[in-house]
């Protein structure tokens, strides 16, 4: 996912800010790696076997593109309305 780099990026300055516990902050940050770096793989296997997603993984794909853009643009909107 494209937004992984920045997430994991903010995440440790907003955890710092916050005062959140060392130990909290590592156990959750390794769960979540493991979570990612396993989960994502296994799941791309098996929906890689589904026909109608491999033979469309492209449009798939810039279908998810185009609603991730969804909040930028009404955000885009919504403050050249204010303005």
């Amino acid at each position: 996912m494209r937004t992984t780099p920045l997430i994991r990026t903010v995440v440790p300055v907003l955890a710092g800010i916050n005062e959140m516990p060392r130990a909290t902050f590592i156990r959750w940050n390794l769960i979540g790696a493991l979570a990612w770096g396993t989960l994502l793989p296994i799941a791309g296997h098996f929906l890689g076997e589904i026909s109608f997603i491999r033979d469309h993984v492209d449009l798939i794909v810039l279908g998810i593109i185009a609603v991730s853009l969804v909040p930028v643009v009404l955000q885009f909107f919504a403050e050249k309305k204010s303005v």
